[in-house]
């Protein structure tokens, strides 16, 4: 706070130019009084404005900064635990593809065992040749065409 200057009256035309610069303040007893930086505040204080000080504006600059840089920390620590998170899934789909080897497919499961025959039987069954090939139309060999 700066220290207001009294004044009994109004004052002169020679102080009234200093006087415009300032603001002039009525206080206790219609008493005025001069506050040369900020407002009048009370019956005879001057307040200053704080968003003339350079320490107001140093706060908000030291704020807006800290807020960005926790805006960037949260959300570099957003995709860092969204990327464990996806690598932890792909882990999983692998370690049970792994583990799940070792048994059959669900739809070979849910068939009857006597439908299936046994590894060894087919195994030692002897090669049979496949079936005769029978052509069902007739197609002739030359390029003449069919007589009628």
């Amino acid at each position: 706070m700066s220290s207001p200057k009294f004044n009994d009256g109004l004052g002169n035309s020679a102080t009234s130019a200093n006087v415009e610069a300032r603001l002039v303040c009525l206080g206790v007893n219609n008493q005025t009084y001069i506050c040369e930086s900020g407002h009048c505040c009370g019956q005879a204080e001057c307040c200053s404005n704080f968003y003339e000080l350079w320490w107001f504006w140093l706060v908000w600059a030291v704020i807006i900064i800290l807020t960005g840089f926790c805006v960037c920390q949260h959300w570099r620590a957003k995709q860092r635990f969204q990327q464990q998170r996806r690598q932890n899934e792909i882990n999983l789909i692998a370690y049970r593809e792994v583990h799940n080897n070792s048994q059959l497919p669900l739809y070979l499961r849910l068939l009857p065992v006597y439908l299936l025959p046994a590894y060894e039987e087919t195994v030692n069954r002897p090669a049979t040749p496949p079936p005769p090939y029978t052509p069902l139309q007739l197609v002739p060999l030359s390029g003449d065409p069919p007589e009628e």
